[in-house]
């Protein structure tokens, strides 16, 4: 409505909220678009490379992802806290599923579950995002055969929905 003339006075009378709440508004939906521009960029630069051991850095990795917003804070503040400021596509994969998972030890194959504070919904939005985002074929391939070994072992019959279609 703004981009059509429409004033942030008259679009509060019309919804019954402040024109402050209409500036904020604005602005997240500035800050969206931007993030969207941000991730679909990041996410051709990746899928053009199509390669598990480019190294990225950290941040381009997270932000390629539309993750849950708590998911996205607890990987920056996890890869902070250890100093890695780069990574490779294939060390990210293997911190969500790790191809070197101990036999006794369920939980080493989904190194992910470890980070403080990312939890079941968490680690279901970094690896649906990583199923649903095209990285490349080479890279995708990769994911889904690392889904595929996971679900097998954990006798999952399906895969969970991705959590972010549940906000908002």
């Amino acid at each position: 409505m703004r981009a059509q003339g429409v004033t942030r006075q008259e679009i509060a009378r019309l919804f019954r909220i402040t024109p402050d709440r209409v500036t904020m508004i604005e602005q997240e939906a500035a800050t969206e678009k931007a993030q969207a521009e941000r991730r679909a960029q990041l996410q051709a630069e990746m899928r053009l490379a199509d390669d598990l051991d480019k190294v990225w850095p950290v941040v381009n990795l997270v932000d390629a992802l539309h993750l849950l917003t708590v998911a996205r804070a607890r990987l920056l503040t996890h890869f902070d806290q250890q100093h890695k400021t780069e990574m490779s596509l294939r060390e990210f994969m293997d911190l969500v599923i790790s191809e070197h998972a101990d036999a006794a030890d369920a939980f080493s194959r989904t190194p992910l579950l470890r980070v403080r504070g990312i939890g079941k919904y968490g680690f279901h939005s970094v690896a649906a995002e990583l199923a649903e985002t095209d990285l490349g074929p080479g890279c995708n391939a990769e994911w889904q055969r690392r889904l595929a070994v996971l679900r097998r072992e954990w006798r999952i019959p399906s895969w969970p929905p991705n959590p972010r279609h549940r906000e908002g």
